[in-house]
């Protein structure tokens, strides 16, 4: 089999290649923007990666409505947007492109098409000449062994995220209610029957703030709002559906 009937032959899979890659590229050249790059540039590198992955995660979708033989007009497409991460994340990109460009919006969509990127790649090893095969390989498997702690941090990403939003609604004037639309983004990703990588770590950051609550030498007031910030939090927090 040649690389182009292989790459024919899941046409899905394969935009979903290029699309990523587009998104990486465009990330890193937003991420080089300390380095003499323009705003205006730099705006317009930050849509291109929105775009790019809201159309990623748009097909990872439809394909998972082929498999579950969903039909876009019913209540169980309403279900699998709400339960499918691609879902949550063409929400997220949808959300994000209409606002000012943050670097910690743009990890998440970046981090995630590194992931599927590199699981592509190792599908197109055999393509590929034996010396690119080895330096690809180094770096598939370090993807692969740092898989854990990348859904870690892009799980911290998503949860600081809500505070940056809250923040610019007092700085910069943004839409007021900004902060309750990406909490529900948060919320579905709580809720996620695959990924518990937010639970997860909204579960340790409760932790660690009530040890530093309690401890003996935190004062008295800032233990008191530490502990009430954790109460509204773990009111917040939706009820996870039964796996």
């Amino acid at each position: 089999m040649t690389l182009i009937s292989f790459l024919c032959q899941d046409p899905w899979s394969t935009a979903q290649f290029f699309l990523r890659s587009i998104t990486i590229i465009c990330s890193i050249g937003f991420f080089l923007t300390g380095f003499g790059i323009s705003p205006e540039l730099a705006y317009r590198l930050y849509l291109n990666v929105m775009m790019s992955a809201f159309f990623t995660f748009s097909i990872r979708l439809f394909m998972r409505m082929k498999e579950s033989q969903v039909y876009v007009i019913s209540r169980a497409f309403l279900d699998l947007f709400v339960n499918e991460d691609s879902g949550h994340y063409m929400l997220y990109t949808f959300f994000c492109y209409n606002l000012p460009p943050v670097t910690i919006f743009l990890i998440p969509v970046f981090l995630y098409a590194v992931l599927f990127t590199a699981k592509f790649l190792g599908k197109l090893m055999e393509f590929m000449p034996g010396f690119i095969q080895s330096s690809i390989n180094i770096v598939l498997k370090g993807v692969a062994n740092k898989q854990a702690d990348i859904h870690r941090f892009i799980a911290y990403c998503e949860i600081f995220g809500l505070f940056i939003i809250t923040l610019k609604v007092f700085t910069d004037g943004l839409f007021f209610l900004s902060p309750f639309l990406y909490y529900q983004f948060l919320k579905w990703r709580y809720m996620s029957r695959r990924n518990h990588s937010v639970k997860t770590v909204l579960s340790e950051l409760k932790h660690s703030t009530q040890s530093l609550a309690y401890h003996q030498k935190c004062p008295a007031t800032v233990s008191r709002l530490m502990l009430k910030l954790v109460d509204i939090i773990s009111r917040l927090s939706p009820t996870p559906p039964p796996n």
